[in-house]
Order: C-alpha cells, then structure tokens, then sequence
C-alpha cells in the first residue's frame, strides 16, 4: 500500500522505498526515474489506500485492458503496419497472447541475451536453451532456432 511506502515530514510527503535485496545498478536508475515521476503526485493525509486500475471504468485489472491501452496509446504505426499484426491485434487470440506477441515484438521477452544484458544472469550463460549454439536472442529464439522450427 502507498502508506507502507511513505512517511509525512510536516507537509511534505517523503517517499521511503524498502526493498528486499541490494538493487543493481541499472535499477537505481529505474528507482531514481520512479520519483521523478512521483515528484508531481500530491497525496491526501488521513485518506485510505485502495487499489484503481484507471484504464477500466470499474477499476480492475485485466490483461484485456492493458490490451487496449497499449493498441489505443503505444503501439507505433510501424509495429501495426505489417499485415501479420493487424490480424493478432483484431482479437483473434486471446488477450494474454496478443500482450506477449507484443512484447515479441517490442524485444521485451526476458531472453538470456535481455537478462544478460540488464546484468541478472552472466554474460557466459546466455547460450539458447534448445540448441545450445547462439545466443538466446528474441530474434533467435521465435525466428531463427533450428529446434523452434521443428516445433
């Protein structure tokens, strides 16, 4: 809850983040991008928290919402404009596939060559899974693996 992550110093409100393990570097520069854009939010004492999803007239979460979201704000013209993902964008799968075709094709999949590179795993460790011979890249492991192909 907010509450937990805050304490008031008169009337300011002062973020007190707690996390469970030491952040690595690259997430202290997600850490510092977070208050900065906490900077302009203006909270209310002596108010409860409650959980809003504002992407849904009710309120709630829903990967179908987030669906939406990302097809009426983010996703660029380019990504749109090939005539394979018109069709994956339309509700033809159900929505949990539509998000992770999208992240396919953003280059978001947690990959070994992602991980690595955001310094979660070793460098030495990003090999694919299934073949074991090239890096396990997005690229590689949804287009160009010898052992995708055969499944």
């Amino acid at each position: 809850m907010i509450g937990d992550c805050e304490f008031w110093d008169g009337l300011e409100w002062i973020w007190n983040f707690q996390w469970r393990r030491e952040l690595f570097q690259w997430e202290l520069e997600l850490v510092h991008q977070l208050h900065e854009r906490l900077r302009p939010v203006k909270l209310l004492d002596g108010k409860d928290d409650n959980m809003v999803w504002k992407f849904d007239s009710k309120g709630v979460f829903s990967t179908k919402s987030v669906v939406q979201v990302l097809q009426s704000e983010t996703l660029s013209d380019e990504i749109t404009s090939y005539s394979f993902t018109s069709s994956v964008w339309r509700g033809v799968v159900p929505p949990r596939i539509e998000l992770f075709g999208w992240f396919v094709l953003i280059g978001r999949v947690n990959t070994k060559e992602r991980l690595s590179r955001l310094g979660i795993i070793r460098f030495s460790d990003n090999l694919c899974v299934l073949c074991k011979k090239e890096i396990e890249s997005v690229e590689h492991l949804f287009l160009l693996c010898e052992l995708t192909w055969q499944v």
